[in-house]
């Protein structure tokens, strides 16, 4: 009798376990979203910075590779929608409380 409650409780702890991990994976695979804002450099050369003013206001620092950071810097002043993971900085920047992970972008053509 006491052989089948230890397995039983085996069981019942690799279940658990299992139901952690797949929890889990449920955050790694967030959906991209969307802003649509201007570019804005921040900063003072040679320490500048790029960052989004949204529509609403809210302001991103934007994360990206470099050449990707250089292309988007050329459309400074254009209205762009921006597709990525928005990030909550634990512990704010100066510039702002979120960081936008870019994954693509676009100019937007007409206003929305």
């Amino acid at each position: 009798m006491k052989r089948y409650i230890n397995t039983y409780k085996k069981f019942i702890l690799i279940l658990v376990i299992v139901q952690i991990i797949c929890s889990f994976s449920i955050f790694a695979m967030a959906k991209n979203q969307s802003v649509i804002g201007y570019i804005q450099v921040y900063g003072n050369e040679p320490h500048t910075y790029l960052g989004l003013k949204s529509q609403d206001g809210t302001v991103f620092t934007l994360k990206a590779d470099k050449e990707t950071l250089d292309e988007i810097q050329k459309k400074q002043g254009e209205l762009l929608q921006l597709s990525g993971k928005i990030i909550e900085n634990k512990k704010p920047l100066f510039m702002g409380k979120y960081q936008f992970e870019i994954a693509e972008w676009s100019i937007v053509t007409d206003a929305q």
